[in-house]
């Protein structure tokens, strides 16, 4: 139930958020230093690095597993195991939401190039990428399991239960490259 948070410049601990009653599944920290953290027992947290005690709190009714922030940090996206991509604005107000799967959501990244196109990864065993509320590509199947999802120069990386990290094409998602030996389950990235 607990995340904890640290400055990684000198290893200081900035504090702790307990903020869930069941396991902590994801944190994010926004580009204006928000917090966000997400939980199976369907809470979001959402405070500042320098108050960790205050902020916003909203229960979404389904646990949450992923969540990340947009590159100008004015909205995030939640993963959530109803099959749902929930954006939400700071203080986690809905903004939107997209029905991306009949399975859960695990993990959900914004394209790094600021287009705020969505990374989806679920249990389905596939990776989506969302631009708005439209699919623009899908990739299923195959080592996909994605338990994390993550965007960097035109990439997509994703972790997946028992094989190996594979790359993916943000334009696509045609397959760039894998890590070769399998690790057993990376789940994050």
């Amino acid at each position: 139930p607990t995340a904890l948070v640290w400055d990684v410049g000198d290893g200081r601990g900035l504090g702790r958020i307990n903020a869930h009653s069941g396991h902590c599944m994801n944190i994010a920290v926004s580009p204006d230093g928000l917090v966000l953290t997400v939980g199976e027992d369907g809470e979001a947290f959402c405070g500042s690095v320098d108050r960790l005690s205050g902020g916003a709190r909203r229960a979404f009714g389904v646990s949450i597993e992923g969540c990340a922030w947009a590159p100008d940090g004015h909205r995030a996206a939640l993963a959530c195991d109803d099959g749902v991509v929930r954006i939400v604005s700071p203080e986690l107000d809905r903004l939107d939401e997209h029905v991306v799967s009949a399975s859960a959501v695990r993990a959900v990244a914004f394209a790094s190039d600021g287009s705020g196109r969505v990374v989806v990864g679920s249990y389905d065993a596939s990776v989506l990428v969302l631009d708005g509320d439209r699919p623009i590509a899908r990739r299923c199947g195959g080592r996909l399991w994605p338990r994390s999802v993550d965007t960097a120069g035109g990439l997509v990386a994703v972790g997946s239960f028992g094989t190996c990290p594979e790359l993916l094409t943000l334009e696509g998602l045609a397959p760039r490259g894998q890590w070769g030996e399998d690790t057993y389950g990376p789940n994050g990235l």
